[in-house]
Order: structure tokens, then C-alpha cells, then sequence
């Protein structure tokens, strides 16, 4: 479905992917930024080799945070990084920033997700108006 959006449209897809992809990006650093949570679990790896494929970036991965700032889920003692924004690799510079919104809970234990994305405006091209002097 991704590989059907043509390539100058831009990607921005927020998931719960229920999959820990780990602190640290290796074997995956052109999609994982390298600044996870906790270990890499076999449900992220899977998570990442699709990710590959598609060329789809983990944008949680590329901000350093603090680890509260990391966590998405929380459930009394158990804690996770489980929810991300995966856009297209070479649309990654568009974020300044990706970061969790402590104490905005989404669902019970869900927290808020927020990517900061620069946007660039355009210039409305004047049509049909009669020329100022």
C-alpha cells in the first residue's frame, strides 16, 4: 500500500506496533535513529526488517530523550516504548523533534506520541486578478 503513494507525497504514519525495537539501531541504522527504549525483542525485529523494506523511518529513534520522554506505555511497574511515527526515509529531516507527552493518556496507559514537523508555506499564485500599479 506504502509503495503505492507516489514518491513526492509525503508519509506520516502513527502506530502501536506492540514491539520493543530496542535502544540501539543496530543492523538497522538508516531507519533506527539509535536512541530507543530498552531491549530489542524478536516482535521488533520483525517490526524493523519491514520497516526496511519499506524504507520507512522510526522517528522516535532519531531524538535524544530522557527515558521517561521515551515511554509509551505504562502499566504500574512495566513500562515500554511501544507506539511510534514511521515516515519515509528521505522525509525524515522534515521532524525537528519526536517526543512522548507525559501525563497525556491517550487510552489508560497510553501515552501521547508527538512528532514536530517543519512545514513550509506557499505562495498562492495570483490568477485572473488585474495587475497593481
Amino acid at each position: 500500500m506504502i509503495d503505492s503513494i507516489p514518491v513526492g507525497e509525503k508519509v506520516i504514519i502513527g502506530a502501536d506496533l506492540n514491539a520493543h525495537l530496542g535502544e540501539g539501531g543496530e543492523g538497522y541504522r538508516r531507519i533506527h535513529g539509535g536512541e530507543g527504549y530498552e531491549k530489542r525483542k524478536a516482535e521488533g525485529q520483525k517490526a524493523l526488517e519491514s520497516l526496511e523494506g519499506l524504507d520507512m523511518a522510526v522517528v522516535n529513534t532519531f531524538f535524544k530523550k530522557r527515558e521517561k520522554q521515551k515511554i509509551t506505555y505504562k502499566s504500574g511497574q512495566s513500562q515500554s516504548q511501544i507506539d511510534f511515527i514511521m515516515t519515509r526515509r528521505e522525509d525524515l529531516k522534515m521532524f525537528s523533534d519526536c517526543k512522548v507527552i507525559a501525563g497525556e493518556e491517550v487510552v489508560h496507559q497510553d501515552r501521547l506520541v508527538c512528532g514536530v514537523v517543519k512545514v513550509k508555506e506557499c505562495k498562492k499564485k495570483r490568477t485572473g486578478a488585474e495587475k497593481r500599479i
